[in-house]
């Protein structure tokens, strides 16, 4: 009997089907001008990062503009929100201007499939 896909496409379609696609589940998100969330001020990162808790009970991932964030004040961060089951990717500015993080649910990490949380 001849193979009627003798090209194996529809082995092709199949697998390509399972991997490398645009998630399309629901998802809730939101932007934060933080203004300074890395701040000089312990008082005043302290109520910044309360805030960014705050956001996430409601949502699958924040994106921060104005973090004001260094590679080293973004470790002391990473580590406290780890800690509640968050991720964060950063784009530092300066210890005075610019920089963008983006924090992320775990839970959602994980439901993106192959992504997943680091």
């Amino acid at each position: 009997m001849p193979n009627s896909d003798p090209g194996g496409h529809a082995d092709a379609v199949a697998h390509a089907s399972q991997i490398d696609m645009a998630f399309t589940g629901n998802y809730r998100g939101c932007i934060w001008n933080a203004q300074g969330l890395l701040a000089s001020q312990t008082s005043k990162q302290e109520a910044k990062i309360r805030r960014i808790l705050q956001l996430l009970e409601q949502q699958d991932f924040a994106i921060i503009s104005e973090t004001h964030s260094t590679l080293g004040k973004s470790l002391a961060i990473d580590t406290r929100l780890k800690a509640r089951g968050l991720s964060t990717f950063w784009s530092h500015g300066g210890h005075r201007r610019a920089g963008v993080a983006i924090v992320v649910r775990d839970s959602f990490l994980d439901s993106l499939g192959g992504v997943g949380a680091r």
